[in-house]
């Protein structure tokens, strides 16, 4: 029943929250002397928002851009929803969608020297929570 109400509450947050055309991304600066982290969504240009969203996921940090993913839907969460979407509090920054019953959400952490990117895939059809994956890490 929890993973029921949790889909629900993910579905009506983020199933509201869509694309529009133009570029979203969340900045935390980093206050250890690092480089700042920054995620970052790019509409795909030529697919239709409406009826087929199409957005590619970015890391910047530093002058290096790395092309994270591609999801549906992607938009900036704030911290107080990190919770809800199983994302740690002791993430930087964090984004992502939920589209037509399934979402992926991209969180960074820096911890011991590197800078980690992991990324959720949920579906409502889940019986159990989604694992992150990490799918990028940097050496600060």
């Amino acid at each position: 029943m929890k993973k029921l109400l949790f889909l629900f509450c993910a579905t009506i947050f983020l199933g509201s929250c869509v694309s529009d055309s133009q570029e979203q991304s969340s900045t935390v600066p980093d206050t250890t002397g690092g480089k700042t982290v920054t995620l970052f969504c790019e509409p795909d240009g030529s697919s239709d928002p409406e009826t087929e969203p199409k957005n590619t996921v970015f890391m910047l940090y530093g002058d290096s851009k790395v092309k994270l993913g591609e999801v549906a839907v992607c938009d900036i969460i704030p911290k107080e929803n990190w919770e809800e979407l199983a994302i740690p509090a002791s993430a930087e920054v964090a984004c992502g969608g939920w589209w037509a019953g399934a979402g992926d959400y991209f969180y960074a952490i820096r911890k011991d020297g590197k800078i980690s990117v992991f990324q959720i895939s949920v579906d409502e059809m889940m019986e159990e929570g989604a694992k992150p994956i990490e799918i990028y890490a940097v050496k600060e």
